[in-house]
């Protein structure tokens, strides 16, 4: 059984362990979320109001979400499953993957 744990942030990741994502410095300055050995760096003022962010951390799935009233929403999936499935998926297709999961546990963003 999957468990979703909800907090709210206050102030967003791009993970850089895996090779297969794009880490170039470009891309790791322009994405707010990042995920470094000591911790989840968050940009909130690079988030885009209404847009999905994720990362992965500590083996679990990291989903960020900036509202129009510009409070943060962070969603962790801890099932492995998920994670595995997202870590082997290329990056195109981790959206919807995630969106789907989210879709079947009830949960909207």
């Amino acid at each position: 059984m999957s468990e979703i744990l909800i907090t709210l942030l206050f102030s967003p990741v791009l993970t850089t362990e895996s090779s297969k994502y794009d880490t170039s410095i470009d891309t790791v300055m322009d994405y707010p979320i990042v995920a470094e050995s000591d911790g989840i760096k968050i940009r909130s003022d690079k988030m885009e109001t209404d847009k999905m962010y994720y990362c992965i951390y500590q083996e679990k799935i990291l989903l960020f979400y900036k509202e129009k009233n510009e409070m943060l929403n962070c969603y962790e999936i801890a099932e492995q499953e998920i994670v595995d499935k997202v870590k082997k998926s290329q990056s195109e297709d981790i959206e919807q993957i995630l969106q789907k999961y989210l879709k079947e546990k009830n949960v909207s963003y």
